[in-house]
C-alpha cells in the first residue's frame, strides 16, 4: 500500500482497485453531477480535474487508456501522480495550491 493509499484511508477519501484516488469531495461532486448528457470538467480547488461524462483519455500518439465503464474520472493537475494521467492524490502530500476561477 503507498503512502496516498494510507493517506486516503486515515482522510476517510478512498482509492479505486486501479489505483485511482477517490476524495469524498470527489465523490460528492461526482453523486451532485450525475447526467447522461455531455461531458463537465471541473477543477477542484488545490486537486485534480474531474471529468464527468463518457470521455476518452488520448495520449499524443493516439493510444487510449481504459475508461469504459467509469461515469466520471480524476486527471492529475500537480504532476506529481504516480499513476498519470489520472489522479492518485499525491497533491495532498505535494501541497498543491492551485484556485482558478472562471471570468465572468
Amino acid at each position: 500500500m503507498n503512502a496516498s493509499s494510507l493517506n486516503a484511508i486515515h482522510s476517510g477519501d478512498k482509492v479505486s482497485a486501479d489505483g485511482v484516488y477517490l476524495s469524498s469531495a470527489f465523490e460528492s461532486w461526482k453523486e451532485s453531477q450525475m447526467s447522461d448528457e455531455g461531458v463537465v470538467i471541473t477543477i477542484l480547488d488545490n486537486g485534480p480535474y474531474l471529468v464527468k461524462g463518457a470521455a476518452e483519455v488520448v495520449d499524443a500518439e493516439g493510444n487510449c487508456w481504459d475508461t469504459a465503464g467509469r461515469p466520471s474520472i480524476a486527471l492529475c493537475r500537480c504532476g506529481g501522480s504516480r499513476n498519470k494521467p489520472f489522479c492518485d492524490g499525491s497533491h495532498s502530500s505535494l501541497e498543491f495550491d492551485a484556485v482558478n476561477r472562471a471570468s465572468e
